[in-house]
């Protein structure tokens, strides 16, 4: 099949071959089909000369594309008809681009259009054409309105709109603010959940490098909400009902999502992890009670599970059988595994009203804890609270992590019904059940889920 030329604008042909309609499309394609004025020269100020004479100083203007200009240094006049005694008229000065159809010569030049005498001024018509798409013939960009009262000219208003800035101006601008850009981005980019393994860079080491920055790694290189790493064992919490054996993965349920947090501010790069593989696997490190018996008293802060199970803030490791959670996690993650400031619950008034409308007991009271393994709240998991019995439950806690965001089952891919760390009435917790529902369980449950979230840096 022979090949059918199209037109080659900038490129040699031998013959002229570039017309003023290919520049007009290219103009029009960059900078819109609008109609403006350049920021060059005094840009078509107008001034008035006197009732019957304004006069327009130099500028460049666009009109769909088509670029037009009074010179520099220069300036041109135009003239406005006599006013009428007791009457108010507008005039239109306007840019006329005209076409002849017979010789295709195309023309612009100011051109003033009368408006009609009355006892209320009104703006005239004027021609407004499709010169690119349409190929119409005449176009007027209007300029100024002169509006007269009487024999006298009362005021001029501008009608056209000046370009702030060169297209060069704001490339050389944004080339100047990228970085802030960059660093405004870089968070909402790596929060795009991926759900790749990303272990090897645990195995050679870059994954803190990356995570920080360092040592020629942007910050969260290759690095994103969803990914996971598999540690060297599972991690199961102390004494887990039924020997229930804990997920060897965690995934990454936020890039950064902590700064700022604490009464002390956490300015690390970091990562918040969870227990599971992506949307996979075990989501959990066992099953554990909240408390030995079914109650709430002394909040989360009081708990079994915040005191013995996740246990105190620890600075070495441990695997043995009966070992926290945080000794656990400190012996696979070394110091790497952050300590945070965070408000938790430190007491339940038992006669306070909660959401199931009754007064069974509520949180009343938070203090500053330091911790590493902590449970989530409600709002971190579904971006609400549902169950929770009042805002000394959620404290800091008040931001919905990245990798809950757009899928179900990274809340639950019904692997375990796990604790959160709400209170939700004198004898029950809150609970993310295993078949979706956001719920709550009695305390002293032992049948439940631990799946905590922690930080590494």
């Amino acid at each position: 099949m022979s090949d059918i030329n199209i037109e080659l604008i900038t490129g040699r042909s031998g013959t002229p071959h570039i017309a003023s309609e290919d520049v007009g499309a290219f103009n029009a394609s960059i900078w819109s089909n609008d109609e403006y004025v350049l920021p060059e020269g005094l840009k078509l100020n107008y001034e008035i000369i006197d009732n019957n004479t304004i006069r327009i100083y130099d500028g460049d203007g666009v009109m769909q594309g088509r670029h037009f200009r009074i010179p520099s240094n220069t300036y041109k006049d135009v003239s406005i008809e006599n006013g009428t005694v007791s009457m108010k008229r507008n005039d239109l000065i306007v840019a006329r681009y005209v076409k002849n159809n017979d010789t295709a010569v195309e023309e612009c030049s100011l051109h003033v259009i009368k408006g009609t005498a009355g006892s209320t001024a009104v703006d005239p018509s004027y021609t407004h054409g499709d010169i690119v798409y349409d190929g119409d013939l005449i176009n007027e960009m209007p300029l100024y309105r002169v509006s007269l009262d009487g024999s006298n000219i009362s005021s001029v208003t501008q009608l056209f709109t000046i370009v702030s800035k060169s297209i060069y101006e704001s490339i050389i601008e944004l080339d100047a603010n990228k970085e802030t850009i960059n660093d405004n981005l870089k968070h909402a980019y790596n929060s795009i959940p991926r759900y790749k393994d990303i272990t090897k860079y645990v195995n050679d080491g870059t994954i803190w490098d990356r995570i920080a920055g360092n040592n020629g790694f942007k910050p969260y290189e290759d690095i994103f909400v969803g990914d996971y790493i598999k540690m060297s064992r599972a991690i199961t919490c102390p004494s887990s009902y039924d020997s229930t054996t804990g997920s060897q993965y965690v995934t990454v349920a936020s890039c950064g999502g902590m700064s700022g947090n604490g009464d002390t501010a956490f300015t690390k790069n970091h990562l918040v992890m969870v227990p599971g593989k992506g949307l996979e696997g075990d989501q959990h490190f066992g099953r554990q009670a909240m408390n030995s018996s079914h109650t709430t008293s002394g909040g989360y802060k009081g708990s079994n599970m915040h005191n013995s199970i996740l246990g105190a803030v620890v600075s070495s490791g441990s695997t043995s059988s009966n070992a926290t959670i945080n000794q656990q996690l400190y012996a696979e993650f070394g110091s790497h595994l952050q300590t945070t400031r965070e408000l938790l619950s430190n007491a339940m008034n038992s006669s306070l009203t909660n959401r199931f409308g009754s007064s069974g007991g509520a949180s009343s009271n938070w203090e500053w804890v330091s911790c590493q393994a902590v449970l989530m709240s409600e709002v971190e998991v579904y971006g609400s609270v549902v169950w929770s019995s009042s805002g000394y439950d959620t404290g800091n806690a008040c931001h919905q992590l990245e990798l809950f965001k757009l899928h179900k089952n990274a809340v639950n891919n019904r692997s375990a019904y796990y604790w959160l760390k709400d209170v939700a009435s004198a004898s029950f917790f809150c609970l993310v059940y295993d078949i979706g529902l956001a719920y709550y369980y009695s305390a002293g449950d032992s049948n439940d889920y631990v799946r905590p979230r922690f930080i590494l840096a």
